[in-house]
Parts: C-alpha cells; sequence; structure tokens
C-alpha cells in the first residue's frame, strides 16, 4: 500500500510540473534566421543589441512566465535594456525584440566576457501564456526561438 501511494504522487507531481513550468524546462535554443526589416517593427527609439548569447523561459510564483535574455556586447556600458513585443504575425508566437541604448562614451574600453554581457526580462501573464507555443528573441545579428 505504501509504495502504490508514494508511485502515485510522484506521478501526480510530475504531471504538475507541465503548469509549473509552462516550457516544460526545455532549456534549448534554436538559433533561427532574424528578419531583415525588423527594425521598422520596433516602437521603441532604442537600437538592437548586437547579438543573443542566450534565452530561458522559468515559471513565476503567481502562474506567469518570465522570459528572460542575455546579450554578448562589444563593450560595457549599454543601458536601459528592455524586451519589447512586437506586433503578433503568426498566433501562437511571442516576439520579443532585445533592445538597448549603446554607450554615450566613443572610446572602447577592454573588459573581460563576464562583463560584456546584459540581461532583460519580460513578463508573460498567465492568460497570455495559455496561448503562447512559442517565443522569438530578436538582435541586431542574430534571433534564438523556444518552444513548448
Amino acid at each position: 500500500m505504501t509504495r502504490f501511494m508514494l508511485a502515485a504522487l510522484v506521478a501526480l507531481s510530475v504531471a504538475g510540473c507541465g503548469r509549473l513550468n509552462p516550457f516544460g524546462g526545455a532549456g534549448e535554443t534554436d538559433e533561427v534566421m532574424r528578419p531583415d526589416t525588423i527594425s521598422a517593427e520596433i516602437p521603441d527609439d532604442r537600437p538592437l543589441v548586437p547579438a543573443l548569447a542566450g534565452i530561458e523561459v522559468e515559471p513565476d510564483t503567481t502562474g506567469a512566465a518570465i522570459v528572460r535574455a542575455t546579450a554578448a556586447i562589444p563593450r560595457p556600458g549599454y543601458w536601459k535594456a528592455a524586451l519589447i513585443p512586437l506586433p503578433q504575425t503568426d498566433p501562437g508566437v511571442l516576439r520579443l525584440a532585445f533592445v538597448a541604448n549603446p554607450p554615450t562614451d566613443a572610446t572602447p574600453l577592454p573588459a573581460p566576457d563576464r562583463v560584456r554581457r546584459i540581461t532583460a526580462a519580460y513578463e508573460i501573464s498567465p492568460r497570455d501564456l495559455f496561448s503562447i507555443r512559442e517565443i522569438v528573441v530578436l538582435s541586431e545579428q542574430n534571433a534564438q526561438t523556444i518552444r513548448r
């Protein structure tokens, strides 16, 4: 009886993981082609970051999800980073543009890799999360996607 209860408890807890982590903990991202006309669609005056280093989706305690993207930047000093939602072109696909203001100082500063990273996040509400099956994050040089 104890084994049966333990097995049932494990099965039920594993079945609930999909709701708690909407993208299944699939840390796998795919590199995709970035559209050439993307800059015209961004409703913001900040430029796209140079290149994406990675994206991940984590569950929130409220049932929402948080998309976190990290960009590789050529030098320190980028500021006011954000993930900006773009107009929806495909149902079920959330497209985010990773934008940031570049440094105002024109002198390049040497810095280690860990300093040449910038991170931004975007919260997806539980209502919106229900209809999203794919998230695409765009930068100047590349784009990455994560699917359910």
